[in-house]
């Protein structure tokens, strides 16, 4: 049974949230009829769409015939799927999964630990990051992206290292969740810029449209291991990239994702 409730928070309309996976956290409402063909949406709030009444997955499933799994999540990583091995068969049980390109820092690595239910919290940090920032308390820091804005602006020669292992755990972490998912995938983009114009990882950003510090070469390496791969590239929005995606834009993006999933699910 459906542990439903309707989040009052919304700009634009009440959104029904509802209790899955094994951690129980709330996506997105209804969900739908799993005996039956669905699709898959993994990814951030940019796929839950809060203050959208029609975000890009019920959109997508409407045109393609598939009604949509709606699993944004307010900052999610791959590895917060990966961590979760129901939301894996739920997406794996799917005809077609739809995977969100996010940004490539709200993942564990080498440097630092992220929360398993919040992957923006910050849940620890390494003897190596320390030591390269010696100076620095991160017992100040209760969030990934204020420790990561203070680094950068401490010694931004130090945390290009950073950066450099952010890509790298992102792409090996992408790579173990496309090639664990048992269906076909398609990898989403969807920016005010192309992936190739938002290089470096901007913390300040860190509920922006573009995902940080992913670049085209990540998503290159990325595709090999998908399906299908949808990109659109948003116009106007009235406040740049930290614009909320407006319900034309999600149309937009679900006529990207339809396009792309014609093509894997006949």
């Amino acid at each position: 049974m459906e542990d439903a409730r309707t989040d009052a928070r919304t700009d634009a309309a009440a959104v029904r949230t509802v209790g899955f996976g094994r951690r129980r956290r709330m996506y997105r409402a209804p969900l739908p009829d799993m005996t039956r063909p669905y699709m898959a949406c993994i990814g951030t709030e940019r796929t839950f769409a809060r203050g959208v009444a029609r975000p890009w997955p019920d959109l997508a499933g409407e045109a393609t015939g598939l009604p949509a799994l709606n699993l944004g999540v307010d900052g999610a990583g791959p590895g917060f799927f990966l961590a979760d091995p129901m939301l894996m068969e739920a997406c794996s049980n799917a005809a077609l999964c739809v995977v969100e390109i996010g940004s490539a820092w709200n993942l564990s690595n080498r440097f630092y630990t992220v929360g398993r239910r919040h992957n923006r919290r910050l849940r620890g940090v390494s003897d190596v990051l320390r030591a390269l920032f010696a100076d620095v308390d991160f017992n100040d820091f209760a969030f990934v992206g204020k420790m990561l804005e203070h680094l950068r602006a401490k010694n931004p020669a130090a945390f290009a290292m950073v950066e450099a292992e952010c890509r790298s755990a992102w792409s090996a972490r992408m790579r173990t969740l496309l090639e664990g998912i048992d269906t076909p995938t398609a990898l989403l983009w969807f920016s005010h810029h192309r992936p190739e114009d938002h290089m470096h990882l901007d913390p300040r950003h860190a509920r922006s449209v573009p995902p940080d510090a992913v670049t085209r070469e990540m998503i290159e390496q990325a595709r090999r291991h998908a399906d299908g791969y949808a990109e659109v590239i948003l116009a106007g929005g009235g406040g740049g990239d930290r614009a909320a995606l407006t319900q034309k834009m999600h149309v937009e993006i679900a006529a990207a994702v339809a396009a792309a999933a014609g093509a894997l699910i006949r």
